[in-house]
């Protein structure tokens, strides 16, 4: 027989004993449970506030490991990159820009740099604003500019002579007073008009020039001959004479390179360009040797050729590569691109585009849709609707022709938010300063003048030790000790590299310049 079972009373109303490890599972199932949502939400946010350190430690993980450029790695709430030749076209990373298909340049967001040389200041406007304030816009071209010189003058009475036919006794002399100003323009053969009051002006060429107005007057008389094959001058008559003087036969006009010559076979049709100094022109491609930004490629227009020049002896020219200049010791001559007018034709700016300032002219370029750049132009004298431009602008530009002073007011009421966005020139009163890492440029710092000892040890060491480019390539090259020694550097920016790792540079001379 088998034991009775005996049964144990359970209390039902009470739970059953749980030990330490059960009661943490069912505390984590109701935290798990009751804040999964809430936890969600912090990663979530977590990441986004941390998502530029993210960002960054990502591209270090990958792009590192492809061996990609380190100066292109950094993406980080305080970096960009912009366009060189297109400043207005930003980004936070690194591509390529759409306009010119150039490289985008790192640079610290709304880091403050100085403009390029001639440039005083940039400015970007919406287009709501474009339209409300009128502002139009024309291409500068080529122009056959002409100039007039104007003075009173006196029909020249002369006897009848009956043996003359019926076109001889048409023409007749007209006297106009020319002043010492007037002199150095008019020539023999400029063709004149001849005004009596109100009439249509009747058609003349200056044929000679004879004797001063006295004993030391500064002034001559020209004598015109007029077409008046109705005789409307009389004798005693008020007139007014206009001789048109082409500003293609005054200087510094006439000394311009004039009709391009025919290509020679294989002579290079594009170049690389800096976009912000424009003066450093390339056949390969590379970087500018002051800023380090990648150099654009250009193709060169109809009436532009490539030269070569030194810029220490700027008369020293060559037509092919590989020239030297003997006065800087056999350096070599770098190429610049020449621009040929046409045949009797000048580069002309529209007046209403020039903003005369009484010191300099300024012109506003677009550089891009809505963002205009102000550059000093030197001009000569007024033609008509026109100036005709010495230097400061390029063929194909476009140049604000409506609104320009209004342009010119926008970047002088606000100019510190024009600089803190592009950049601000140190020629600007009232914009920004430059911060300590912006790289100084040739003109913002004066020179010593080099002495002959200097030229001297300037051919024995030829480069600059930093860019390797020929000393002299961007102007007198500075002097600078290091280390108890002088050398010779191509421009201001590349002081502060030399004395951060002088050993790094000074490997780069050769032995003929350690003397």
């Amino acid at each position: 027989m088998h034991p009775p079972i005996e049964h144990s009373t359970i209390d039902a109303s009470r739970p059953p004993a749980l030990g330490f490890r059960g009661a943490l599972w069912w505390t984590w199932r109701v935290v798990s449970l009751r804040l999964r949502f809430l936890i969600l939400i912090g990663l979530a946010f977590g990441v986004v506030v941390e998502w530029d350190a993210l960002a960054n430690r990502f591209e270090r993980l990958t792009r590192g490991a492809a061996g990609l450029d380190s100066t292109r790695q950094a993406v980080s709430s305080d970096t960009e990159y912009f366009c060189p030749m297109d400043p207005g076209v930003l980004s936070d990373w690194p591509g390529k820009c759409g306009i010119c298909n150039m490289a985008l340049v790192r640079r610290k967001r709304g880091d403050v740099a100085p403009l390029p040389e001639g440039v005083v200041a940039r400015m970007q406007f919406t287009p709501y604003r474009l339209q409300l304030a009128g502002i139009r816009t024309s291409v500068v071209g080529y122009r056959p500019l002409v100039r007039e010189v104007e003075g009173p003058g006196l029909l020249r009475e002369e006897p009848a002579d009956p043996a003359a036919n019926a076109s001889d006794r048409e023409h007749r002399t007209v006297d106009v007073a020319l002043f010492a100003n007037d002199l150095a323009e008019v020539a023999l053969g400029q063709a004149a008009e001849v005004r009596t009051g109100t009439s249509e002006p009747l058609r003349g060429v200056l044929r000679g020039i004879r004797k001063t107005f006295g004993p030391g007057a500064h002034g001559a008389v020209g004598l015109i001959d007029v077409i008046d094959p109705r005789r409307a001058l009389r004798p005693g008559e008020n007139l007014s004479v206009r001789i048109q003087v082409p500003i293609a036969t005054l200087e510094p006009f006439r000394s311009m390179p004039t009709q391009a010559p025919a290509p020679r076979p294989g002579e290079p049709r594009r170049v690389y360009a800096c976009g912000e100094h424009r003066d450093v022109v390339s056949l390969a491609p590379g970087a500018c040797p002051r800023d380090r930004t990648p150099l654009a490629r250009e193709n060169l227009a109809a009436n532009q050729r490539v030269r070569w020049w030194c810029p220490m002896h700027p008369d020293v020219t060559a037509d092919l590569d590989g020239a030297t200049c003997q006065a800087c010791g056999g350096m070599k001559l770098v190429p610049r691109v020449v621009a040929y007018n046409p045949p009797g034709e000048i580069l002309a700016v529209p007046e209403s585009a020039v903003v005369d300032g009484g010191v300099r002219a300024v012109v506003f370029v677009e550089r891009m849709p809505g963002m205009f750049e102000g550059r000093e132009v030197v001009l000569g004298p007024r033609c008509g609707d026109a100036y005709p431009v010495v230097r400061g602008l390029e063929a194909g530009m476009r140049v604000v022709t409506s609104g320009a002073f209004l342009v010119d007011a926008e970047t002088r009421l606000n100019a510190g938010a024009s600089a803190a966005y592009f950049g601000a020139s140190v020629a600007s009163k009232g914009a920004a300063q430059a911060s300590p890492a912006s790289v100084a440029t040739a003109r913002d710092e004066p020179r010593d003048p080099l002495t002959p000892a200097d030229r001297a040890a300037i051919a024995r060491q030829k480069i600059c030790p930093v860019t390797r480019e020929p000393l002299g390539s961007m102007g007198d090259p500075v002097r600078i000790a290091i280390g108890g020694r002088t050398i010779y550097l191509c421009c201001s920016g590349c002081t502060a590299a030399i004395k951060k790792n002088p050993s790094k540079y000074l490997g780069n001379l050769g032995p003929e310049a350690r003397l």
